[in-house]
């Protein structure tokens, strides 16, 4: 990494992992992801509809996804992914209980989310999930499984640590409004941008001087 005039990271818990492994980074930055919000239509009311966006595998969670849904048969998992592996795709649709619905991997999340109420995320590390951000641009409410560095982004009232936790998080009050304002605080595209830009123009200034 010295080779690098920088090295980018999206979040600081993946940043603290990898220096963890291979000592500090005088070189490291952290810009997070960033969504562009308007193009995310806000859902209004509440159903029984639970989203999973995205690659279905073993560091994703997927047999951990599979007995959550047996776990809740109460409501609708509805996973729209692409799977990676051929054994974990064998086994999840052996295992696939009635309540999951496999939808095609699709690029137009707006309208796969438009209909739900909950995004879920069984992964075992992750380092900002964009799907995540952009169903809670759709007023999702997150339900983030406890992998390093979750807490930090979501807060603890997203985090789960077994199925009661999930149990808890499907009665409480559902606030869309909510969770698309925590993306235009905290994730917003132009403020992404904007950092990367000043980044680029310090290097400019760097190199020119």
């Amino acid at each position: 990494f010295d080779k690098f005039d920088k090295v980018t990271f999206i979040a600081e818990h993946i940043k603290d992992y990898v220096e963890s492994k291979i000592g500090s980074l005088h070189n490291a930055e952290v810009i997070p992801v960033g969504i562009d919000v308007s193009k995310f239509q806000l859902r209004e009311g509440k159903n029984n509809k639970i989203a999973y966006a995205g690659e279905i595998s073993r560091k994703k969670g997927a047999g951990e996804l599979l007995l959550i849904a047996k776990s809740l048969p109460n409501f609708e998992f509805h996973v729209a992914g692409k799977f990676n592996e051929d054994d974990t795709a064998d086994y999840f649709n052996r295992n696939c209980p009635s309540n999951v619905f496999l939808h095609p991997y699709s690029y137009d999340l707006n309208s796969f989310f438009k209909d739900k109420t909950y995004i879920l995320n069984t992964s075992l590390r992750e380092g900002s999930p964009v799907t995540v951000l952009e169903a809670m641009a759709c007023g999702l409410r997150p339900i983030i499984n406890d992998w390093c560095g979750a807490e930090e982004i979501y807060g603890s009232r997203y985090v789960y640590k077994n199925i009661h936790d999930i149990e808890v998080m499907l009665t409480q009050y559902y606030e869309p409004a909510i969770h698309r304002e925590f993306v235009e605080r905290f994730y917003n595209f132009e403020d992404t941008f904007k950092r990367v830009e000043e980044y680029l123009k310090v290097e400019e200034d760097v190199v020119s001087g």
